[in-house]
């Protein structure tokens, strides 16, 4: 192997985790599903219990709609212009108008989430409308 000569450190937030998954074409972004991360805290550091999916929300000030608009400036900023993403987004303990990018992968969901996503909504992510 070789050695490392850096390393990288990631500031740790309190609070809600939410995914949202999109799919872009020529800079414009649609969701495709949103999930909410349940962590349980442990000795060391936590596990995640579960995830569960989020319903549409079309009023302007529900959570929903906030993480769409974070996520939508950060895929324009990042330039994602076309195909799927997954965001991983940290919204903190008491200031809800203040989320955070953790991760944002120019891919689909892993693990199970596409075939859950499925059979939730009929269509998968990378599916048209």
């Amino acid at each position: 192997g070789r050695a490392n000569d850096a390393a990288l450190a990631q500031e740790y937030l309190e609070g809600r985790e939410y995914v949202v998954d999109c799919v872009s074409f020529d800079g414009e972004h649609f969701v495709s599903a949103t999930w909410a991360y349940c962590k349980t805290p442990t000795e060391c550091g936590f596990i995640y219990d579960n995830t569960r999916t989020l319903p549409y929300d079309s009023a302007p000030d529900s959570l929903q709609q906030r993480l769409y608009r974070y996520v939508f400036e950060c895929l324009t900023a990042l330039g994602v212009r076309n195909g799927a993403s997954h965001c991983e987004v940290v919204v903190p303990e008491g200031d809800q108008d203040s989320p955070c990018l953790v991760r944002l992968g120019a891919r689909m969901h892993g693990s199970m989430g596409p075939a859950l996503w499925s059979k939730c909504a009929g269509r998968e992510q990378a599916q048209p409308y």
